[in-house]
Order: structure tokens, then sequence, then C-alpha cells
């Protein structure tokens, strides 16, 4: 009725008849303070420990074994209660994190009882459980675990981190814009964020209000923007861009004469009758190369 500690000796001693042996032991500071009992050597037979080696004797951190004559391997035992300690994968993260719990208990324990404030499951008896955070905030972690002489608990205040998921960016653009134009994005301020931007034409940015310069067709199409707070990134926000083709029409003009022939001193009219012109067309009348009238098709 005994917990063993896990250390283990191996004595070759075949090449002798009889040999007396002493195991010095080298204990840690958990390991002190009174909870060692008296050493002591079994031999193993090879399936199982027979009874304490006759003629040992013991010291303060000391077994010495006589008659050793095989290969032997031996160990230790103790009466001291478990010593909860765990460690995670993880100390932080975002909303949905599975956090991964791994016990680090002393002395062999048999049983694990765990709490986790704002986790899912809340608490557990396995020994290396796996928890969901799924709201953000500071969480403390606590394990008890017992062997067969007793129970320890350990409560880490403050163990777990878990972050908000940011609000998705409200994104707009100067579109549409004419091809070669400038085309610029903006997106709403996030506190502390970081913004990454992905679009049409391996379009890639990391500032918050990004541009492009002389924009072609190929920059038409969805753009969109993550926003990163705490190393939790946002859903994307986006926006579609249209670009407008330039098209350089073909513009003719005919003129006619309200005289002619005209006599000298005589007024003539002249009329511009274009092909092509769009909805808003402007004159300019010149003679022998020099501007006159004004913008109007007659002169």
């Amino acid at each position: 009725a005994n917990t063993v500690i896990d250390r283990f000796w191996q004595i070759d001693a075949s090449a002798v008849s009889s040999r007396t042996v002493t195991l010095t032991f080298a204990y840690a500071a958990s390991e002190t303070s009174g909870q060692i009992i008296t050493p002591r050597a079994q031999r193993w037979n090879g399936s199982s420990w027979d009874n304490a080696v006759a003629g040992q004797s013991a010291g303060a951190n000391s077994v010495t074994v006589p008659g050793v004559t095989s290969f032997s391997p031996w160990t230790i035992y103790d009466n001291t209660a478990a010593v909860a300690n765990f460690t995670s994968n993880i100390n932080s993260g975002c909303v949905g994190t599975n956090v991964q719990y791994t016990d680090a208990s002393q002395y062999n324990p048999t049983s694990w009882n765990w709490t986790f404030d704002g986790g899912s499951p809340g608490t557990s008896t396995t020994q290396n459980p796996s928890v969901v955070y799924n709201v953000p905030g500071v969480y403390s972690v606590t394990l008890t675990a017992t062997n067969n002489y007793g129970s320890n608990s350990s409560t880490q205040t403050g163990y777990i981190t878990i972050y908000a998921t940011p609000t998705t960016p409200t994104v707009t653009s100067n579109s549409s814009v004419c091809e070669n134009s400038t085309l610029t994005f903006t997106a709403s301020t996030i506190s502390n964020a970081s913004y990454s931007w992905t679009g049409p034409n391996s379009f890639t940015a990391n500032v918050q209000n990004p541009s492009i310069g002389s924009a072609s067709m190929a920059d038409a199409g969805t753009y969109s923007v993550i926003a990163t707070v705490d190393g939790c990134p946002s859903a994307a926000g986006t926006t579609n861009v249209v670009i407008t083709a330039n098209v350089t029409p073909s513009v003719t003009a005919s003129l006619s004469i309200g005289t002619n022939p005209g006599c000298a001193g005589q007024s003539l009219t002249f009329t511009a009758t274009p092909v092509n012109e769009g909805s808003s067309p402007t004159y300019q009348w010149q003679v022998n190369g020099v501007n006159v009238g004004t913008n109007s098709n007659t002169f």
C-alpha cells in the first residue's frame, strides 16, 4: 500500500558471486520536509517485486544492499499525497479557441477534478481535458489531484485570456471611376486594428485606406478587408468596384455658309453641323489659325 516514485536503478553485478551496493538518493525539494519514509530496496523477479531484500540497511538518503549477484533494478517508496499542477498548449486566444490542458501533478494521482471559469465544459474529471472558450474574458483554472494518500488543489488565477472578434469593417470606394483614374478605398476605424486587403488583379494592401493609381479595367471587381485586433480576425468587409473604359469618339463636322457667294462688306454666317458630338459639344472657331468667336455652332 505504498506509492512508487518513478525512479529505478539497475545494478550489474553478474560477474561476481557477491557484492554489496549502496544506493544514494538526491531528493527534489518537493520530496523533503519530512515526507520521505525510510527508503528500501526490492528485487524484480521477472514478473513482480519480491519482498524487501534481506540484510539491507538504510540511512537518511541511502540504502546498502548486500549479496547482489545479478542484473537487478531497484525502486523507492513513500506515502506522499498528490501535488496538483498543470500546463496548457496556449494561454490566450480568440473567441472559439480550443485549449488543451495537460496534467503535470506529482506522486501518481489517480483522479482529477478540473474547474474552468468561462469554459465549455465548465468541469471535467478527465486527466487531460480539452476546453472551448466562447465568450471574451480573463479566466481562472483549478485542478484537484488525488491519490491514495490525499488530495491537493492548484488554482491559476487569470490563466486564460480570450479576446473578442473585431467588428466587421465598413468599406467604401470612389467607384465608379474612369480607366486610368485613381481608385481610393476607405475602411471604418476599429481601435487597435491592423488591416489586410485583397482584390482583383493580385491587389493586396496592409493600410486602412489604400488606393490604386491609374486604375485599369483589370482592377474592376470585389475588394475585401479584414481587421485584426489582439491576433483575432474580423469577418471580411467588401465593396464592388466598377471601372469605366475611356472611349475616344470620332467627331466630324460639316460647315455651311448662310450666303455663298457673298459680296464685299456683307456679313456671312457660318454654321457647324457635328456628327457623334455627344450631349454637350464645345466649339472653337478659327480664322487663319487664330481663335475667334464664341462657344457656339455658329460664327
